[in-house]
């Protein structure tokens, strides 16, 4: 296989794999609370796959010379198409179909980010509640020990040393 229809199915991969990672995004907006760290993890293996696959996409269009030059530019859309070499057109529709998924992801990206803040910010408050009833509680007990303390025939008036 040559380096340019290596690049272009690695760049099918990542199409692939990006679009995995989209639909978990979708299902961050969504899914149970419990959900979300299990859902940030998948995302994470996701991104390591990623970039092995940009690794590699790296590596043979530095193989590549001038064109491969002009393979890297297209993959940081630094380039438009019409400088492309007729034999790289694919590659550079691929990453455009890639960067049609990255946009959609980072538009989302702000709205998880603020529903895991707020998750947080309710669990922090349940956690703030629960130690309110805690420490309630245990205060009973502290002023049930001294007047058990006061009240007690082991108390210190009647100690003799």
């Amino acid at each position: 296989m040559d380096n340019i229809q290596q690049i272009y199915q690695c760049l099918k991969d990542k199409q692939e794999i990006l679009k995995v990672y989209e639909n978990i995004t979708e299902q961050l907006l969504i899914c149970d609370v419990d959900d979300i760290e299990n859902l940030v993890g998948e995302r994470q293996k996701l991104i390591e796959k990623i970039n092995d696959i940009d690794n590699q996409i790296k590596s043979s269009a530095f193989e590549m010379g001038n064109i491969g030059a002009l393979i890297i530019d297209a993959l940081k859309l630094k380039i438009t198409r019409d400088k492309m070499p007729e034999e790289t057109l694919i590659i550079f529709d691929e990453v455009s179909a890639i960067y049609a998924i990255l946009s959609r992801v980072k538009q989302k990206e702000p709205d998880i980010e603020q529903r895991i803040s707020e998750e947080m910010d309710k669990l922090l408050e349940q956690i703030r509640e629960h130690n309110k009833s805690v420490a309630a509680y245990a205060s009973k007990f502290a002023a049930v020990g001294q007047q058990y303390q006061q009240g007690s025939l082991l108390n210190s008036r009647y100690n003799r040393a």
